[in-house]
Formats: C-alpha cells, structure tokens, sequence
C-alpha cells in the first residue's frame, strides 16, 4: 500500500524511500597481488560471492582482500568509474589513494 503524507497548505509528499546505492570495489589478490574492480548493487553479497569462489575471474586468484569502494547515487555512474579504475590514469589514482607518503598502506579499508 502507498500512502502519501500531507503536510499543511496541501502539500503533499510520497513516503521516504531507501537510497539506492552502487558501488565500484577494488580487491587484491593475496596470491599474486593483482587488483581486481568491478560494481555491484549489494556489495556484502558480491564479496561473499567472491570469497566462495563464485566469480569466474576471481575465483583462482582467493584469497581476496577489499582495499577500496565507492559508493555512487547511479549505476552509470558506478560502471563509469570502475571503467575510469581499469585506465592508467584510474590506477594511478588508486595508487595514489592508497598509499602513504612514506610508502605504506592508508586506513582505507
């Protein structure tokens, strides 16, 4: 059932809905420390899928880890930076992100 709440004067509102969000992730491979990026809907359970050995590219490459994730308002917006990730450009942000001025890992993730 939809309901509308009314305020005063008539005005009239549809009820609070949940934001939607998407997101862009990178993972590190334990084994041979390659990155993987990709966008999902529900990133909880794209990790579990990932971490059960569900994900045909990632699947040989366990155990994973996440280093970093971005939540975007859009799926086209999502899909465009793991597209931006996958470049030159893209990489050397993530690198630059996340790590230190000293050389080390941030508190990213």
């Amino acid at each position: 059932m939809n309901l509308l709440i009314t305020g005063g004067a008539g005005f009239t509102r549809p009820p609070r809905q949940r934001a939607k969000w998407y997101y862009t992730y990178v993972l590190e491979s334990a084994k041979d420390g390659n990155l993987y990026i990709g966008w999902t809907i529900d990133l909880n359970a794209r990790l579990k899928e990932h971490a059960k050995g569900q994900v045909e590219s990632t699947k040989h490459r366990r155990p994973l880890k996440i280093i970093y994730y971005e939540a975007c308002r859009s799926k086209k917006e999502a899909i465009r930076r793991e597209k931006y990730f996958k470049t030159g450009f893209g990489r050397r942000f993530l690198k630059n992100r996340l790590t230190g001025s000293r050389g080390g890992r941030v508190g990213i993730i």
